[in-house]
C-alpha cells in the first residue's frame, strides 16, 4: 500500500506543467544566488544553511518532464556538470543558458518525495515566501507536539524535548528545505502517537506504526537526520506505555522502523531499474560503498577539504569515544541493577541515546562529510539522557500514574 501511494503521488506532483512553477523558480534560484553557497549563521559552521541541496530540489522540479510523468518521478532528473557544481548549474538551466559541458543526471537512489510537496507549493509561491511558511508552519506544529507532549505524558518531559530540540538549533531549521523533513515526520510521528492510542494499542499496532514511519521517512528524506524519526517518537512510544518499557522492546520497534525505512528504499530501486533504462541498482550500490563504513577509504581526502587534515579522524575518535563511553555507563548500570533497581528499569534510555551514534558509525562518511546537518539527530540523544538523568531521581510510581491514567 505504502509503495502504491509512494508512486501514485510521485506520479501526479510531476503532472504539473513546467509554465505552472518556472516563474517561481526562476525567482527562487535569484534569491538562493544572493544567498550564496551554504551560508553560517552568526558564522558558526553548525549554522550552515544547505542552499546546495535546495538549489538541487529546485533544479530537479524544474527539469521535470510533464509529458512522461512516471519516468520523470522516476529517475528524477537534474542539471549538472562533471564537478557537480549544481548551484552553477541551476542558474543556468533556469536562465536557458545551458553550456556543452552540462548534461541532466538520473538521481534516481532516493525517493525524492519532497517533490509532492514543493512542487505544488511552487506554483503557489517563490522559495522566499516558502521559507517564511515553512517557519510559521514548523513552530505550530513544535507548539502543538510539546503541548500534547505536557498534557499526555508530563510537563516536565515537553521541557526537556523542548531544551533537546533547542540544542540542536531547532530556529534555524525551517530556513532550508531539507533540514526540514525529518523534524516534521518525527513531531508529527509524536503528536499521532499520543493523539491516537490505537496507534499503539498493542505490541502489533505499535510495530506497523514505527514500519509506517521508517517508510515515510525513506519516501521524504536526503538521508539527513532519519534517525530523528526513530528516536523521538520510540521514546514517546515506550513513555506511555510504561509496561513496555525495556531494551528489547527497544530493539523490537526500532527494527521494525529499520524494515520499512530499507525496504521502501529498496523498493524504489527496483522499480526504477524495471521502469527505465538507467542503471539504478548500481547508482545505489555505488554509493552505499561510499556513504557507509565502507567508504572510510575516501574519508580523510573528502573531509580534509571542510575540516582540516586530521578533521574526519578526530570526528570519527570522537564519535567512537561516545559510543563507548555510552556503553560504559549502560555496562555499569546494568551490572548495579541488583542494588539498585532503578537503574536497571531505566537502561533502555541508555539504549536508545545510542541510536544515534550507531548510525554515525555505520554511515561514518556521509555522517563526518555532511556533519553541519547530521549531527541535529544528537536530539535524540539529548532528550534520552535528560529523561534518563530525570527518572533515576524519581519514584516509579510518579513516573508512571499518569501515563496509565492517560493511555488506558
Amino acid at each position: 500500500m505504502l509503495l502504491a501511494l509512494f508512486v501514485g503521488t510521485m506520479t501526479v506532483a510531476h503532472l504539473i506543467p513546467h509554465r505552472s512553477i518556472e516563474g517561481n523558480v526562476a525567482s527562487s534560484v535569484e534569491t538562493l544566488s544572493r544567498e550564496g553557497k551554504y551560508p553560517c549563521l552568526l558564522g558558526v559552521p553548525l549554522f550552515r544553511i544547505d542552499t546546495f541541496t535546495d538549489a538541487l530540489m529546485l533544479n530537479m522540479a524544474w527539469c521535470a518532464d510533464e509529458v512522461h510523468p512516471v519516468d520523470a518521478a522516476m529517475q528524477n532528473r537534474y542539471y549538472t556538470d562533471d564537478a557537480m557544481n549544481v548551484f552553477e548549474r541551476t542558474q543556468e538551466v533556469v536562465s536557458g543558458k545551458v553550456t556543452p559541458s552540462g548534461y541532466y543526471y538520473p538521481y534516481a537512489r532516493y525517493w525524492h518525495g519532497y517533490q509532492v510537496v514543493l512542487r505544488p507549493l511552487l506554483v503557489l509561491a517563490d522559495y522566499h515566501s516558502l521559507c517564511r511558511c515553512n517557519t510559521i508552519l514548523m513552530g505550530l506544529t513544535i507548539l502543538l507536539c510539546l503541548w500534547i507532549v505536557a498534557s499526555r505524558l508530563s510537563p516536565r518531559t515537553a521541557a526537556f524535548l523542548l531544551v533537546s530540540l533547542l540544542m540542536v538549533a531547532v530556529p534555524m531549521v525551517p530556513l532550508c528545505f531539507q533540514y526540514s523533513t525529518c523534524f516534521y515526520v518525527s513531531l508529527w510521528a509524536v503528536i499521532a502517537l499520543l493523539a491516537v492510542p490505537r496507534l499503539s494499542r498493542d505490541a502489533t499496532a505499535a510495530a506497523c506504526t514505527f514500519f509506517v514511519i521508517g517508510g515515510i521517512t525513506s519516501f521524504l528524506d536526503l538521508l539527513t537526520t532519519p534517525v530523528l524519526t526513530l528516536g523521538l517518537p520510540l521514546l514517546v512510544c515506550l513513555l506511555a506505555h510504561p509496561a513496555w518499557q525495556s531494551v528489547r522492546r527497544v530493539v523490537q520497534l526500532s527494527a521494525c522502523w529499520l524494515a520499512g525505512y530499507v525496504s521502501l528504499w529498496v523498493s524504489k530501486c527496483l522499480l526504477a531499474q524495471v521502469l527505465t533504462d538507467y542503471d539504478i541498482l548500481g547508482s545505489f550500490l555505488r554509493a552505499l560503498g561510499v556513504r557507509s563504513f565502507a567508504g572510510t577509504g575516501n574519508l580523510v581526502s573528502s573531509a580534509a577539504e571542510l575540516l582540516g587534515p586530521h578533521g574526519a579522524l578526530l570526528l570519527a575518535a570522537a564519535l567512537l569515544a561516545l559510543l563507548l563511553l555510552l556503553v560504559l555507563v549502560w555496562v555499569i548500570c546494568w551490572r548495579r541493577a541488583s542494588r539498585s533497581p532503578r537503574l536497571r528499569r531505566n537502561a533502555w534510555l541508555l539504549a536508545v541515546a545510542l541510536i544515534p551514534v550507531c548510525w554515525y558509525l555505520l554511515t561514518l562518511q556521509h555522517s563526518v562529510v555532511h556533519y553541519w546537518f547530521t549531527w541535529r539527530s544528537l536530539a535524540v540523544t539529548f532528550f534520552s539522557l535528560f529523561l534518563f538523568l530525570h527518572r533515576l531521581n524519581t519514584a516509579p510510581h510518579e513516573t508512571n500514574s499518569r501515563t496509565h491514567s492517560l493511555l488506558q
